[in-house]
């Protein structure tokens, strides 16, 4: 019977079987890369702001608490972000004709809330409970890091959900809240 193939055919079907299995490892590192980045996690990255508030000069210059400007983080899901009013409550005489507050005064006077940029965003379909957390004595510098010496705030972890997985199976009382529905509701 004659010969199909060449016996130059072999060490092409093995070149081709090797040149696969390197471009399937290296899509894969390069995805594993990818979403170990702060092209895809965020971490460090500053997101531009209505008014580029500094959290450095708030809580370490003048001392106020986290509270003060996220007051729903004890009783709510979000945190929530400061209001005009809140923020007018000191500005309406400090700093009042400063440039940088100017989106803070049109916010008053067109009666719109000011558009903050939200830095620490979950997927939709993740639910978390800020109040829930809060109750359990995990401070916010746990998920936030230091924000409180930031001039401008930036991610500093992943809020993965592996990342948050390994937080859960840390804590002792909350090993048995690593199931789906803790989370995806």
């Amino acid at each position: 019977m004659p010969q199909i193939f060449r016996s130059s055919s072999n060490k092409l079907s093995l070149f081709s079987l090797i040149a696969l299995f390197v471009t399937l490892i290296l899509v894969a590192a390069s995805a594993y890369g990818y979403f170990k980045s702060s092209y895809h996690t965020d971490v460090g990255v500053i997101r531009e702001q209505v008014i580029p508030f500094s959290h450095k000069h708030h809580v370490q210059g003048l001392g106020l608490d986290c509270r003060f400007c996220h007051n729903a983080v004890e009783k709510s899901n979000t945190a929530g972000m400061p209001s005009t009013e809140l923020c007018l409550g000191c500005h309406a005489e400090i700093y009042r004709d400063s440039p940088i507050l100017r989106p803070l005064h049109e916010s008053l006077k067109k009666d719109h809330p000011l558009e903050w940029t939200r830095v620490h965003n979950l997927p939709d379909h993740v639910y978390f409970n800020h109040s829930i957390h809060i109750k359990k004595n995990v401070s916010c510098e746990t998920c936030h890091g230091d924000v409180g010496s930031m001039p401008l705030v930036s991610k500093q972890r992943p809020l993965t959900m592996m990342w948050c997985l390994e937080c859960h199976k840390q804590a002792s009382e909350t090993k048995d809240l690593t199931t789906c529905t803790t989370c995806h509701r």
